[in-house]
């Protein structure tokens, strides 16, 4: 690694981090923001672009999406619970070792995969439901009110069918 003299705005530059770009040597940070500096100016240039080639090679790039996706479960599974609620795959294993694998509302052995249970306002994370109670929950929206509503239904017509059954 060579060490060159800083670029004009003052970025550090190595043979390893230097381009020779038209004619002059840039710095990957410099290169970097130019080129993101270009796109914001011609995104309209940029969406066009990225239409034709969608168009052109789209159903390369879905397979080789959809190979890579199949090849790297667990990557894939990663970046999703990173991205969807900003935690590791450590952290949801270790939720999953403390509620021993059960659905936190039903207490029933998952089969399955157990689904991530948030607050949709705050983001913060509750627990790990079954599909069944989290689907559940998510129809009642999160709502305290319209639960214990179904709850009273519930408890409601549960008395009146005991009645007509005898």
């Amino acid at each position: 690694m060579t060490l060159l003299k800083p670029c004009k705005r003052g970025h550090e530059r190595t043979t390893e981090n230097t381009y020779f770009y038209k004619g002059r040597r840039t710095c990957r940070e410099c290169k970097n923001a130019t080129a993101r500096k270009w796109s914001k100016n011609n995104s309209k240039y940029e969406q066009a672009k990225q239409r034709k080639r969608r168009r052109t090679k789209g159903s390369q790039v879905r397979e080789y999406a959809n190979n890579w996706r199949r090849d790297n479960p667990d990557r894939v599974r990663a970046h999703y619970l990173k991205q969807a609620h900003g935690i590791s795959v450590e952290t949801f294993d270790a939720m999953n070792h403390k509620q021993k694998g059960r659905c936190a509302v039903c207490l029933e052995l998952s089969g399955s995969a157990l689904f991530v249970d948030h607050d949709h306002t705050t983001g913060n994370i509750r627990g790990l439901l079954c599909s069944t109670c989290n689907s559940g929950i998510g129809m009642l929206k999160d709502d305290t009110h319209l639960l214990k509503s179904a709850i009273k239904y519930l408890e409601e017509h549960s008395i009146m069918e005991s009645r007509h059954d005898n």
